[in-house]
């Protein structure tokens, strides 16, 4: 309405002050309408996100580790060796402070460990079926990079060598 007002003394007085006055008139009549429309539209989606955190909330981490075991389970990701912290909390749709502190509360020590626990005892259970010809190879599947990361991993979880635990076995 201010504005409409403010347009027709334009066309009535053909003055730089009234001019000058629609000008500044039209600009926060602009800013108004925006702010009104984002801020409604913030207090409406804003209803919806409270209920959505507060579900959230009431989910323990739980569910998170769950997903993460799933995840893994059905991807076999650990065999990519270039998974990272922020690649595996994107497929879970967290954040990477959150999954740390969910292994950290799980055991795990931290994401390098979790990994490195999955690669070992992928490496295990590709040894014991005999379908690899050597350890180097079966490494490599399950996703280490090097022999000798693979081998200090496998020394640290198994308190031992690769051959030193098979001849174990025999």
């Amino acid at each position: 309405m201010v504005n409409i007002i403010a347009y027709i003394l334009v066309l009535l007085f053909n003055n730089t002050i009234v001019h000058t006055l629609y000008y500044y008139i039209s600009v926060g009549c602009s800013l108004y309408i925006v702010y009104m429309e984002l801020f409604d539209r913030l207090i409406v989606s804003s209803g919806s996100l409270t209920a959505e955190v507060a579900g959230i909330k009431g989910h323990k981490d739980g569910s998170l580790i769950e997903k993460l075991d799933s995840y893994m389970a059905n991807h076999q990701a650990w065999r990519d060796p270039d998974l990272s912290l922020n690649m595996l909390a994107a497929e879970l749709c967290t954040n990477r402070t959150t999954l740390s502190k969910v292994l950290r509360e799980y055991g795990y020590g931290s994401y390098t460990n979790y990994i490195n626990k999955l690669r070992i005892e992928d490496f295990l259970t590709q040894a014991e079926s005999g379908n690899y010809a050597n350890f180097q190879e079966s490494f490599f599947i399950a996703g280490f990079r090097s022999r000798s990361t693979a081998f200090r991993n496998f020394r640290q979880y198994a308190g031992m060598t690769p051959s030193e635990y098979f001849q174990k076995r025999e």
